[in-house]
């Protein structure tokens, strides 16, 4: 198995050496992870546009509660798979449904250079044959703070 990391000897730097050079792309492109946020280059508009996930009224009763022995999700060790809730993600006027979710500590992102304690990633995909992108990812950033809740304390120990 090829093993990497986001630092030390098998850290992004050396991506395109490792495994073989089997991923020469990650040696000189630009448009790939991690991705460093400048906030001195994003744009910022007037925040008309509202981003959110649509999803089914019967969820928490079906998933969160565990109606019918279905659960909210199915975790790997790394991935909460989520793709029966059928929650679904419009944007670009495409309509892009949750797979999966996952968590990263610390970020695998950063925001001008630094990292946030955690990062969790929501990937969406779309059979629409006209979206440019088949893949949507959203990344929320996380930090951990005084007066955070317990339950959230738990949830970034165990990812």
């Amino acid at each position: 198995m090829c093993e990497f990391s986001y630092a030390g000897a098998n850290g992004p730097e050396a991506w395109g050496k490792i495994c073989n050079k089997k991923y020469p792309l990650c040696a000189t492109g630009t448009k790939q992870s991690p991705v460093n946020i400048k906030t001195l280059r994003t744009a910022k508009g007037p925040g008309k546009t509202t981003l959110g996930w649509k999803i089914p009224g019967d969820a928490w009763n079906k998933y969160v509660l565990g109606g019918k022995g279905d659960y909210l999700e199915d975790y790997s060790g790394h991935t909460f798979e989520v793709s029966h809730v059928d929650a679904t993600f419009p944007f670009g006027g495409v309509i892009y449904k949750l797979k999966q979710f996952h968590t990263h500590t610390v970020s695998e992102h950063t925001v001008d250079g630094e990292h946030y304690d955690m990062e969790m990633q929501f990937v969406h995909t779309t059979d629409d044959y006209t979206a440019f992108n088949k893949v949507l990812v959203v990344a929320v950033f996380f930090k951990v703070g005084a007066g955070q809740r317990s339950e959230e304390r738990r949830v970034g120990k165990e990812c």
